[in-house]
């Protein structure tokens, strides 16, 4: 009798602690495939936010330099490999791109 109740009490036992560890095992999975959509989401938000501020600075002064396109070209490319970069800055970079180029201004 005593070895039934043992038996018992080791079944429920078992079974929580397996189910504990499943679901820890579950729950960490889970966050780290939420850090890295986080990771690439508030890149794309940076990204974002520096290109506008240049692209915007030199439209403002009709023209751009020669680091400033690369830059702007560099970090274009970076932030349309991420996901969900939708082309929302396309017609900004399009009129940035139409912006002459001052081979001899340092970029400001």
């Amino acid at each position: 009798m005593n070895e039934l109740i043992v038996t018992i009490i080791a079944a429920v036992l078992g079974s929580s602690a397996l189910h504990l560890i499943v679901q820890a095992i579950i729950d960490k999975r889970k966050e780290e495939r939420q850090r890295p959509v986080a990771l690439e989401e508030g890149m794309k938000l940076l990204l974002q936010d520096r290109i506008r501020m240049i692209a915007l600075a030199a439209l403002d002064r009709g023209e751009t330099t020669t680091a400033e396109r690369k830059y702007i070209s560099e970090a274009y490319d970076v932030y349309h490999q991420l996901p969900k970069a939708n082309g929302e800055m396309s017609r900004l970079i399009n009129d940035y791109n139409a912006l002459p180029i001052d081979y001899f201004k340092e970029a400001g």
